[in-house]
């Protein structure tokens, strides 16, 4: 499985990107996830222990910060085995209006943990982030 994102020379948004190959790297099915109309980014896919898979990144909303720039949220997706979609969650992490977003998923038993990297603010071009840890139960619902 690779997993990652593409840009579309239509239009300059970058989609979700989901391919799979077999031991010989013969592609045998890729998909796409996410708006034609944002930027979503995928950066971490691992495997369920029922051959699901489950894909961890940014996705950006048509929210509007104070700048009028758009805000990501931590997504997560689930797919079946053959890549068709079997669920997404945006999640909005700690205050409003910043952005967050997932770079790494760890799966234990039923449970997905993604460490969330906060963008805490924008000052004279210096940003600070927190880390902040999301826990979802096998259907995407938020834990803590």
């Amino acid at each position: 499985i690779l997993a990652g994102s593409s840009s579309s020379q239509n239009n300059g948004k970058t989609k979700a990107w989901l391919v799979k190959t077999d031991l010989n790297g013969k592609q045998l099915w890729n998909k796409s996830f996410g708006s034609s109309e944002d930027h979503n980014y995928i950066y971490d896919a691992k495997q369920d222990k029922n051959g699901n898979l489950v894909l961890a990144g940014w996705s950006e909303t048509s929210q509007l910060k104070a700048n009028k720039s758009k805000i990501y949220k931590t997504w997560l997706l689930k797919t079946d085995n053959k890549g068709q979609l079997l669920w997404q969650k945006l999640f909005d992490i700690g205050e409003n209006l910043q952005d967050s977003g997932a770079n790494s998923l760890v799966i234990h038993q039923d449970k997905f943990y993604l460490p969330v990297n906060k963008n805490r603010s924008h000052q004279k071009n210096l940003t600070s982030y927190q880390t902040w840890l999301l826990s979802t139960d096998s259907n995407g619902l938020e834990d803590f």
